[in-house]
């Protein structure tokens, strides 16, 4: 799962502010569409690709996890996951609406227009990186859990075990108790006790 966020925020996400940016500076420097605009937003769209895909595998991950969870504490830390990766594909949303709006000002060259949506891809942008670092101790949290369960389950078989040693070593020392000759002389003596009579 941690994979999954890291792709979110070091691989794809990044190639697609890059090349935008690229974009946006070669508009710049050429005062008009620069050549390069269609190259950066092919590789720009190829970059959202996988940005939404890694979304996906995270989201599926997370709710395999939390119907897999040996705990209803697991459970309840893997749905804050899929509740923060649902933000996060708000987040998503509204950098590629940004971003596109961007690219049909550059083409019109109206380069005002194109430097006016930075202020919202800021905004964007940096909730995003906060919800990921969220989603990154949220599933810290869950694996936490995860180790807190087995750790319980196997002291628990420890008892277990301790209990049934216990329960052996006693019926070992009855039944040797019993072979013994302390064992064999008191069921001797039981056997040839004679009857209680009653006073006439």
């Amino acid at each position: 799962y941690a994979q999954q966020l890291a792709a979110l925020t070091r691989g794809a996400q990044a190639e697609m502010r890059a090349y935008r940016e690229d974009m946006l500076r070669d508009a710049l420097a050429s005062r008009g569409a620069p050549g390069s605009i269609g190259e950066n937003e092919r590789l720009w769209r190829q970059a959202l690709g996988r940005t939404t895909d890694a979304l996906r595998r995270a989201d599926a991950l997370a709710e395999q996890f939390s119907s897999d969870a040996l705990s209803a504490e697991r459970s309840q830390a893997w749905a804050r996951q899929g509740a923060l990766l649902d933000e996060l594909n708000a987040e998503l949303l509204g950098i590629q609406s940004a971003s596109e709006r961007q690219f049909v000002s550059v083409r019109s060259g109206d380069l005002s227009a194109a430097l006016a949506q930075e202020d919202e891809l800021i905004r964007h942008r940096g909730e995003f990186a906060r919800l990921v670092r969220e989603g990154h101790a949220v599933a810290d949290e869950g694996v936490e859990l995860g180790q807190e369960r087995i750790s319980a389950v196997y002291n628990e078989s420890r008892i277990s075990t301790f209990i049934a040693i216990l329960v052996a070593l006693a019926i070992g020392i009855i039944v040797t108790f019993l072979l013994s000759g302390g064992g064999i002389h008191i069921v001797i003596r039981l056997s040839v006790s004679p009857p209680a009579t009653e006073n006439l």
